[in-house]
């Protein structure tokens, strides 16, 4: 699905395979699975949650486990590459 312009309130989004575009969310609750991609520009969010499930919660997990089990610096690069609207393939020296 592709959405654009629009305005969508008090509802469960399942973010997996659409796209969203200039999309206003307002107590949205935001599934996402990490089953496909998904694409979101120049959105905006009013009191929205997000939960993570599948391999996007296993995902953050190992990010989790990585951090705190010595590669605090490989997740802080990571944080840093996706500011700067990079890919996080990054390689620590």
């Amino acid at each position: 699905m592709i959405a654009k312009n629009r305005k969508i309130k008090n509802t469960t989004v399942y973010l997996d395979g659409h796209t969203y575009e200039n999309c206003e969310f307002t107590n949205v609750k935001f599934i996402f699975n990490a089953l496909m991609g998904v694409h979101m520009d120049q959105c905006t969010f009013n009191n929205c949650t997000w939960k993570f499930s599948g391999p996007a919660e296993n995902a953050l997990t190992f990010m989790t486990v990585i951090y705190h089990g010595g590669g605090k610096k490989l997740i802080e690069n990571t944080f840093s590459a996706i500011r700067a609207g990079k890919k996080a393939d990054i390689t620590i020296h």
